[in-house]
């Protein structure tokens, strides 16, 4: 995880070292506009690495899923939610849960993030207060 934290660090330095060092004269309007925007896609980046990383360690704990009585019925459904960064896309495995007698999304309840949820708690509540 850590490596993969550390590439995608380094990508977002190369891109505002790029910004900073182009030959055009730029405006505080221009630099918050395209800061913002390197840094909310290398932070969806980072999210969904974290999110994978996750989605792993369940796939790869036979032992407590069968502990928990989850079946691995379908791996990489794909969910997409629109967060204050944008739009956010991971791949979750579909479970059927034995001892629930019921099929579900562990990656999507430990996230909290909701059946049919499409806009993040986050950003719902932001775009109420406003």
């Amino acid at each position: 995880m850590e490596a993969i934290i550390q590439k995608i660090m380094d990508l977002c330095q190369r891109e505002i070292i790029e910004l900073f060092c182009s030959s055009e004269r730029l405006t505080i309007r221009t630099l918050e506009v395209e800061v913002m925007k390197i840094l909310k896609a290398r932070l969806c980046e980072l999210i969904q690495a974290y999110i994978e990383a996750m989605s792993v360690n369940i796939h790869e704990d036979k032992h407590g899923r069968r502990k928990a009585g989850l079946v691995l019925e379908r791996k990489g459904d794909v969910r997409r939610i629109l967060t204050q960064l944008g739009e956010l896309w991971y791949e979750r495995d579909y479970y059927l849960d034995k001892n629930q007698q019921r099929y579900r999304y562990p990656i999507d309840e430990i996230l909290e993030v909701g059946l049919g949820q499409r806009i993040s708690d986050s950003l719902g509540r932001s775009q109420a207060s406003s």
